[in-house]
C-alpha cells in the first residue's frame, strides 16, 4: 500500500511538473523599480516591438507568461518611465521558464539569471566586456599623450586586453554550439583579413581588403538560425552588405540576394524573412534603376510560386506592378506613343530625330511641376545645342486649352509639346504607368531607356553624364 501511495504522489509530481513546463514562464524581479508596469518587447527587423505589458504582482515580480513557446531570439524588458531596458535570450524550447533578478539603478551590472544558462552566459559576457573595457580606457587615454617606447608599451597592453576579449569569445562558441548565446557572439566579429603584400600599392591594398572582407562577409552569419530575426544583429549587416558592399548596379544586386536566399533554403521562416525584407527594401528605393531588382525578385521568386504565404491579392498587385515596370526598365526600350501636337498634328516619340530625348510628362495643376518649370526650361536652353529634345506631353489631357495657357505662362514654348485628345492617345498612361507628374525618362537616338525618375535639378549633372558614357563607347566602337 505504501508503494502504491508512493508511486501515486511521484506520478503527480512529474505530471504537474510536466504541465509546469507548458508554454514560457519568464519573471522578473527588479529591486528600486517603481512603476507597476513593465514591457516585454522583441527585436525584429533593426526595429523593437512590445509584445506584451506585464503589471507588478503582490511578491514585487512581474512575470511574462504564455501558453505558447516563444520563438528563440533576442527579447527587452522596458522599463519606465525613461524606458531605460535590459535583454533577455530566449534561446530554445526547453529553456522557456526561468527567473531574471536585477536592480534598476544597474540592471546590466547587477543582472543574475535563474535557470537560464543561456542568459547566464549573455550576461556573464556583458559583465567581462564591462572589465575590459574599465582596464582599457585609462590605457587608451595615456596613449593620446605617448611617445615612443612608452606608447609602443601600451598599444602593447591594449593588444592583450582585446587578444583576453577574443578568447573568452572562443570559448563561449567553442563550448555552447547551437546555443543563441554563441550564435549573437560569433556574428558580432568582423571577418580576419589577412594582411596585403608588402609590395602592394594603396589602390591594391584597398582591393585587397575589399575583396577579401566580402568574400569572408557572411561566414560568421547562420542563415540557417532563424533566431538571428529576432535580434539586432541580422537587418543591419544585411543593409549593409547590399549598400556598402555591393557594387550598386541590379546585375550585381540581384547576383547577392539569390546567394542569401539561397543560404537560407531550408530555413523556411529565414527563407520568407529574406525575401519580403529584399522585396520591401527595392520596391521602396529611390535610387533610379533599382526598380530592376524589384522586378526580378517577384518574377523569380513571387511570380514562380516561391513565396506561398503572399496573400493573393497582394500576389495579383505585385505582379501588376512587376508588370507595369517590366517594359519601363534602363535598357529597355521606350514604349512608343502615339498623341497630338498643340496644332492637332499626330506625332510619334519615334519620329524624333534626335541624338537625346527627354519625354516629359507634366501637369499644370502639380506643384512640383510648377517649382521645376524654370529648370527645365533652362535645361531645355542650355542643351539644345547638344542635341537634346524635349518631348513634352501636358497630362491634363482633352483640356487643350489649359495646357496651352500652362505653356504660355511657364515659357514652355521651345519644347515639343503634345497632349491626348481622344482616348486612344491615352495609352501613353498605361505604356509609362503615370500615377503621378512630374515624369521623366532620358532616352538615346534609339530611343532605349538611359535613365528616368530625375528631378529638373539633378537633370543636368545626369545628362552631362549619359553624354559621356555614349561618348566613351563611340570612340571604343571605332578603335575596335
Amino acid at each position: 500500500m505504501k508503494f502504491q501511495v508512493v508511486s501515486v504522489l511521484l506520478f503527480m509530481l512529474i505530471a504537474g511538473s510536466l504541465v509546469a513546463q507548458k508554454g514560457h514562464k519568464i519573471e522578473f524581479k527588479i529591486d528600486g523599480f517603481q512603476s507597476k508596469q513593465a514591457y516585454f518587447a522583441v527585436h525584429y527587423d533593426g526595429n523593437q516591438y512590445i509584445k506584451d505589458t506585464m503589471d507588478i504582482s503582490p511578491k514585487g515580480s512581474f512575470i511574462k507568461q504564455g501558453e505558447d513557446k516563444l520563438p528563440g531570439g533576442t527579447y527587452m524588458v522596458i522599463l519606465p518611465p525613461d524606458n531605460s531596458y535590459f535583454e533577455v535570450l530566449v534561446g530554445s524550447d526547453e529553456e522557456q521558464h526561468f527567473r531574471m533578478e536585477t536592480t534598476v539603478a544597474n540592471a546590466i551590472g547587477d543582472m543574475k539569471a535563474i535557470n537560464s544558462k543561456e542568459n547566464q552566459l549573455l550576461y556573464g559576457y556583458l559583465h567581462f566586456l564591462s572589465a575590459q573595457r574599465k582596464k582599457g580606457e585609462p590605457i587608451q587615454k595615456e596613449i593620446e599623450t605617448a611617445s615612443g617606447t612608452k606608447k609602443e608599451k601600451l598599444e602593447k597592453q591594449l593588444d592583450e586586453i582585446d587578444k583576453e576579449v577574443l578568447d573568452y569569445q572562443s570559448t563561449i562558441m567553442k563550448k555552447n554550439e547551437g546555443m543563441l548565446v554563441a550564435s549573437i557572439v560569433k556574428g558580432s566579429q568582423e571577418p580576419n583579413i589577412p594582411p596585403a603584400p608588402k609590395e602592394a600599392t594603396e589602390q591594391e591594398r584597398n582591393l585587397h581588403n575589399y575583396t577579401h572582407y566580402k568574400a569572408q562577409f557572411w561566414d560568421n552569419i547562420d542563415l540557417q538560425d532563424d533566431r538571428l530575426i529576432r535580434s539586432q544583429l541580422l537587418r543591419p549587416r544585411l543593409d549593409r552588405y547590399l549598400d556598402k558592399m555591393t557594387i550598386q548596379d541590379p546585375d550585381s544586386l540581384t547576383l547577392e540576394i539569390d546567394q542569401l536566399v539561397k543560404k537560407a533554403e531550408g530555413n523556411e521562416e529565414m527563407y520568407k524573412y529574406l525575401l519580403i525584407y529584399a522585396v520591401n527594401k527595392y520596391a521602396q528605393s529611390k535610387v533610379v534603376g533599382m526598380d530592376e531588382v524589384y522586378v526580378h525578385i517577384v518574377d523569380s521568386y513571387y511570380g514562380k510560386g516561391k513565396a506561398p504565404w503572399t496573400e493573393e491579392e497582394q500576389l495579383k498587385k505585385m505582379l501588376k506592378t512587376a508588370k507595369e515596370l517590366r517594359p519601363l526598365l534602363i535598357g529597355k526600350k521606350a514604349p512608343n506613343i502615339l498623341i497630338s501636337t498643340m496644332a492637332g498634328e499626330k506625332v510619334q516619340l519615334y519620329d524624333i530625330k534626335s541624338p537625346y530625348t527627354i519625354l516629359y510628362i507634366w501637369d499644370p495643376d502639380c506643384g512640383h511641376c510648377k517649382k521645376s518649370a524654370p529648370d527645365m526650361v533652362k535645361f531645355s536652353e542650355d542643351y539644345k545645342a547638344k542635341g537634346v529634345t524635349i518631348f513634352s506631353i501636358c497630362a491634363k489631357d482633352k483640356n487643350k486649352e489649359k495646357c496651352l495657357a500652362s505653356i504660355e505662362e511657364k515659357n514652355l514654348g521651345g519644347w515639343l509639346n503634345t497632349m491626348a485628345t481622344d482616348n486612344n492617345e491615352l495609352y501613353y498612361r498605361l505604356n509609362y504607368a503615370v500615377k503621378s507628374t512630374p515624369v521623366t525618362y532620358i532616352l538615346d537616338k534609339d530611343k532605349m531607356i538611359l535613365s528616368k525618375r530625375i528631378g529638373a535639378k539633378q537633370l543636368p549633372e545626369v545628362m552631362d553624364l549619359m553624354i559621356k558614357i555614349e561618348e566613351e563607347k563611340e570612340k571604343e566602337g571605332k578603335e575596335e
